[in-house]
């Protein structure tokens, strides 16, 4: 038995313990159990990784040419069509300035001296909106 224990009175009680066999315990093998190859070596390793960091690289510069390809196709796309753009915005503004002017007739019609003339005589241009960019 591994732990016999018999409880009787004070002085009979005692715990009996088992100790190592006779013969002893087997060996522990403690050491590394290594194969006969023991992997690659160390420029094996760094061929290896810079093979792989090679690869990424042209990787991400084929990526970066195919976005700038996409972005320039865009950026042609969008001056394209500029010109038509600007003639919307153009109509846009006259039909708003129209509106402006009729509403300020109205306004000061009954005002003596009252011209649609501009104030002050200086070249006056919409403000420039940016189409590109």
């Amino acid at each position: 038995a591994r732990f016999s224990y018999t409880p009787a009175t004070m002085n009979q009680g005692r715990y009996i313990q088992d100790g190592p066999p006779a013969s002893g315990f087997g060996r522990i093998n403690y050491r590394r159990m290594l194969a006969s190859s023991r992997g690659p070596s160390g420029i094996q390793i760094f061929m290896g990784v810079a093979a792989m960091f090679a690869f990424g690289m042209v990787q991400v510069n084929r990526y970066h040419k195919e976005r700038e390809a996409v972005a320039a196709e865009r950026l042609e796309a969008r001056m394209a069509i500029i010109p038509v753009l600007q003639a919307e915005e153009d109509q846009r503004y006259v039909a708003a300035r129209q509106e402006q002017l009729e509403r300020e007739r109205k306004i000061m019609a009954g005002v003596p001296g009252y011209t649609d003339e501009p104030f002050y005589k200086t070249r006056w241009m919409p403000p420039a909106k940016p189409m590109v960019g």
